[in-house]
């Protein structure tokens, strides 16, 4: 009989084990989405200035700051930072010129921007990747330099062109817009004379740009109206709408685009 309960009580807590095992993969995949980055390459075979516009042996690959947001494969493997090569970063193809990669990522990165490229086979000059090519550039895509992408992290299938995001590639199969990013970095912070703001758009479009206090009062408004895409410079002198100028404190950068809203927090300490 003792025999018969050891089994029994080691049966019933392997049970519990498998059992907390699953609640705890159920608990840890909720607090995680899933991004399907894809890349149409029928523009860069097409109309590619460089020679020999052929994908390489080891496939599409992506290249980015995928570590530091917390990427996973499916399989749960994280995704180094800036290495093609990496198994987990292989792209898989999926038909009409277009590769595919699923990805997961924790919640906390929600909004936060990722920036990346999509390679083919590894670095240049062994392989190819964006934003090298003048005539085929990423153009409003750059994220500030380098040819980078900045992708504002959101669940979701999102379907790019290599190497462009113009209204040619925007025709060829997808039919659809690469989803608007914008972001924004200020400088330096505490400020004490004049506080940066460096704003990078994928798009033209209409911003409106105010400073607040802490109890959401308007203290002056930076700008309103169409901005271009790409970077622009936003300056605040520490003064009010009046000119006269602000105590030391918390503020707030206000910026709406529209459909998306950002806010940057400024120290002023005069």
């Amino acid at each position: 009989m003792k025999f018969i309960f050891f089994l029994g009580s080691r049966t019933f807590c392997l049970s519990l084990v498998a059992l907390c095992g699953t609640i705890c993969t159920s608990i840890a995949q909720s607090q995680t989405f899933q991004v399907n980055l894809l890349v149409d390459m029928t523009t860069y075979i097409d109309t590619c200035s460089r020679p020999a516009p052929t994908i390489a042996p080891n496939g599409m690959r992506v290249g980015g700051t995928f570590f530091d947001m917390g990427a996973t494969s499916l399989g749960g493997a994280a995704v180094p930072n800036w290495t093609p090569g990496d198994t987990n970063c292989a792209m898989t193809y999926v038909g009409n010129n277009v590769w595919r990669i699923s990805l997961r990522f924790p919640n906390p990165t929600l909004n936060d921007t990722l920036q990346f490229k999509f390679v083919n086979g590894t670095w240049s000059p062994q392989g190819d990747n964006e934003g090298l090519d003048n005539l085929n550039s990423l153009q409003g895509c750059r994220a500030g330099g380098f040819g980078n992408r900045a992708f504002v992290i959101q669940p979701g299938t999102f379907r790019y062109c290599y190497d462009r995001c113009d209204s040619v590639c925007l025709r060829i199969q997808t039919g659809l817009e690469e989803p608007f990013w914008a972001e924004a970095v200020t400088y330096p912070n505490p400020a004490r004379s004049i506080a940066y703001t460096q704003l990078y758009l994928s798009n033209n479009k209409a911003v409106h740009a105010v400073i607040v206090d802490a109890s959401g009062r308007m203290i002056t408004t930076l700008h309103q109206g169409i901005m271009d895409a790409g970077q622009q410079i936003l300056q605040w002198d520490g003064t009010d709408v009046n000119g006269t100028p602000v105590a030391s404190g918390l503020y707030t950068l206000r910026l709406d685009m529209e459909e998306k809203v950002l806010f940057r927090k400024i120290l002023w300490q005069p």
